[in-house]
């Protein structure tokens, strides 16, 4: 049986945590994977959506985590929430991250 694996499709906001834009990243199993270096401004006059091509291979009777965060420097960075994805999950779906009043959707594919 061939391995199933998660791949993130795209990323919405439509409220940040922060009064404007929020400088956001993801990871995936502890690792930043988005954007590939740096931060990513979102919100306000900011793009409010952005697609995204990431993939990892769900472990067998495992999970993969996403977490988002923005970042708030010199403080530490605001979790806005974690998604975990399981070897049971199939098709399109879409997540919430909506911690600290914020509200982003993550669209992603497990196959």
């Amino acid at each position: 049986m061939a391995r199933k694996v998660v791949t993130l499709r795209h990323l919405q906001c439509f409220a940040t945590e922060d009064t404007s834009t929020d400088e956001i990243y993801l990871t995936v199993d502890g690792v930043r994977s988005w954007p590939q270096s740096g931060i990513f401004s979102m919100g306000g006059v900011a793009p409010r959506e952005v697609p995204m091509h990431i993939e990892k291979v769900i472990p067998r009777n495992g999970v993969v985590t996403v977490k988002l965060f923005d970042e708030d420097s010199p403080d530490g960075d605001d979790e806005l929430g974690e998604l975990v994805v399981r070897e049971s999950d199939v098709g399109d779906l879409a997540f919430d991250f909506t911690r600290d009043e914020a509200h982003y959707r993550l669209s992603y594919n497990v196959e």
